[in-house]
């Protein structure tokens, strides 16, 4: 799957969101986030605590915790 353009943007305003926060957590973590919302996906991670980050600021990102 290649990053489209809506995903590029919606990425870029996670980023930018968290940023202005002071809870940075990536560029390529933001595009992985928008890629799922984009598509209606679970993102399956081991490191929800930089997901949780893009929820608590408001955006619908499913997630699962593949460590447990």
């Amino acid at each position: 799957m290649t990053l489209d353009e809506h995903s590029a943007e919606l990425a870029g305003r996670i980023c930018g969101d968290l940023e202005r926060i002071g809870q940075p957590i990536g560029l390529a973590d933001s595009m992985i986030a928008a890629t799922a919302l984009q598509y209606n996906l679970t993102l399956v991670t081991g490191n929800l605590s930089h997901y949780q980050r893009i929820q608590a600021i408001g955006y619908e990102l499913q997630l699962d915790n593949w460590r447990t």
